[in-house]
């Protein structure tokens, strides 16, 4: 109701407002301007709330939902959804490392850890790594399951970055049954 009786007043004024008051005319014309977009954007508002009151009111259902799922059940969904695959994209991000890389090569060449674990070394799942890296200087370590043909054991590597070439700081690998530790040439 009060958007077209500013709208008229806008009207009126701009036809004779310059007339009679020409040092008034801009700062009337443009509060009368502002105040008739402000009524037409709270009329636009209101309208809008009512719409989405009267939709929602409509069918709405006994309980809470996310995305026409219960909250429950889509919170159940994302969590055994976003969770493993957080956990998987953390192991792809960690394998894909440059000291991981080069601690996996060095165990697999002809070393001490061939003769410990056997032949056909496997690193596992699950990999628990520590890594803060920037573009000159990081660290980084390792703590990686390993499995051979004669014995299971963990693969422990420590690097360090400096001026943006990575380096191998320790590696060693702690055989599971008798927790001896083996260093491994790198």
């Amino acid at each position: 109701m009060l958007a077209p009786l500013l709208m008229g007043l806008v009207v009126l004024w701009s036809t004779f407002g310059p007339l009679k008051h020409r040092w008034l005319f801009a700062p009337i014309e443009g509060l009368l301007f502002g105040a008739t977009f402000l009524a037409i954007c709270w009329h636009l508002v209101n309208s809008f709330r009512g719409f989405v009151s009267t939709v929602s009111s409509i069918g709405k259902p006994s309980h809470p939902r996310i995305l026409g799922f219960a909250k429950w059940k889509f919170w159940l969904v994302a969590i055994t959804i976003f969770i493993p695959s957080f956990l998987i994209f953390d192991q792809i991000v960690t394998r894909k490392m440059v000291v991981y890389q080069e601690a996996i090569k060095d165990v697999r060449a002809p070393s001490n850890a061939r003769e410990t674990l056997g032949t056909s070394l496997t690193p596992g799942w699950f990999v628990e790594s520590e890594y803060e890296s920037t573009n000159e200087d990081g660290h980084a370590e390792l703590d990686i399951p390993l499995s051979g043909t004669t014995g299971k054991g963990r693969l422990y590597a420590k690097g360090i970055k400096a001026h943006g070439q990575w380096a191998m700081k320790e590696l060693y690998l702690v055989q599971s049954d008798s927790n001896t530790r083996v260093e491994i040439e790198h």
